[in-house]
């Protein structure tokens, strides 16, 4: 088999991410911070473990201000939530996931306005000043993804940021498909919370996820401004009906998923021990080496193929239904991705409101399964010319 649907989660995982996965249900997967017995201690102190590492890796000095969910959809509806205002207004790109794109809609049937900005494929100027155009004077929250889950299409967080501290804007990046790929520091990009999986480019299991507040949000005075979305028991001062004031308690209800954290622990180190710009440079070498043989085929197309560096490739094949192409791609034992994507937005932009398929790489594909997988694409083009 040949797995090429790591944009939807990563397979296979690290040898030490399955190994600590087992080690935590064996042998410390206590309920961390409700009880004083050494299983709670060991699980809480591999919690916290992963909390540093994650907080480390994106410039934020206080690990107790990532709190942990179980899917960046989760992250971006705690992190949307807490900074949305009614009667306020949001910016979102056009490249925007469901997972942002729902969540401001529904915010919208609550009296909170939001517009959407133009991502310029090629000129980031072009993109700031489509943002700076649809600044309102209510406007106090921006979302958007770092990188696109279609085709590698990148927002200039940077820059959007910048704008966002000029205006006193907060600012939501999705880092779905980047972190673990990209360098973000947070407090260098203006960043007030990133939203990330687990289970994608950090290689760690399903089921984990997280969302991090910057420095700023260490201060209790501030952190207990923003609006709480779930309710419940995690241990801390449990006499309060109130949510705690704190990060993480005041976002972290129920008991966590000590096994997918400890699996997310290692696959962090994982990323780390091999380097981001190191993994980036092989997904995109595959990348390009995809795009240039399947660009040779005249019956097939090429979606943003004037990106240079990317984890995704998406493409049809003319007059095949792009459900079609990845069940035939199934068949010869290719895992791909056909349809919206949940990103129908960035569909529009493209021009392929009926679809595409996605080939996404990670570090462990091969130039060898990049080279099957051109020929299994060239056999299905070649017979639909025939028909």
């Amino acid at each position: 088999m040949i797995y090429f649907d790591n944009a939807a989660t990563t397979f296979p995982k690290p040898p030490s991410v399955i190994s600590e996965s087992i080690k935590c249900m064996r042998e410390y997967c206590g309920n961390p911070g409700r009880s004083g017995h050494d299983l709670s201690i060991k699980a809480a102190e591999k919690i916290y473990e992963c909390r540093e590492l994650i907080s480390g890796l994106f410039g934020v000095h206080n690990p107790t201000n990532v709190v942990f969910t179980p899917n960046t959809t989760h992250a971006l509806n705690i992190a949307i939530n807490a900074f949305a205002k009614k009667k306020g207004h949001i910016l979102i790109s056009d490249i925007e996931h469901n997972s942002v794109y729902r969540v401001v809609h529904a915010l919208s049937k609550q009296g909170v306005d939001y517009d959407i900005f133009s991502v310029d494929i090629n000129d980031v100027s072009k993109t700031i000043r489509s943002f700076r155009s649809k600044i309102k004077y209510n406007t106090n929250l921006a979302v958007c993804s770092h990188v696109s889950n279609v085709c590698g299409i990148t927002n200039p967080i940077n820059e959007i940021g910048n704008v966002c501290k000029q205006y006193g804007i907060k600012f939501v990046v999705d880092g779905a498909q980047s972190v673990g790929t990209h360098i973000v520091n947070m407090n260098d990009n203006n960043i007030d919370a990133l939203c990330s999986p687990g289970h994608k480019g950090l290689y760690g299991p399903q089921g984990t996820g997280f969302v991090i507040f910057s420095d700023k949000y260490s201060d209790e005075k501030i952190s207990s401004k923003l609006t709480p979305f779930i309710f419940g028991g995690n241990g801390f001062n449990s006499a309060d009906r109130n949510m705690p004031d704190i990060l993480p308690e005041r976002y972290e209800g129920g008991t966590l998923n000590t096994v997918g954290i400890a699996g997310l622990c290692e696959g962090i180190k994982f990323v780390k021990a091999i380097g981001e710009e190191t993994i980036f440079e092989h997904t995109s070498m595959l990348y390009n080496r995809a795009k240039d043989m399947l660009s040779s085929l005249g019956n097939v197309k090429i979606y943003c193929e004037n990106i240079k560096k990317s984890s995704c490739l998406l493409f049809n094949v003319d007059n095949i239904p792009c459900d079609s192409v990845a069940d035939m791609l199934n068949d010869d034992g290719i895992c791909v991705r056909a349809g919206l994507h949940c990103t129908p937005l960035a569909h529009k932009k493209l021009n392929t409101q009926n679809g595409a398929v996605r080939a996404s790489f990670s570090c462990f594909n091969t130039v060898s399964e990049t080279d099957a997988f051109y020929e299994s694409v060239k056999r299905i083009a070649s017979n639909n010319v025939n028909l």
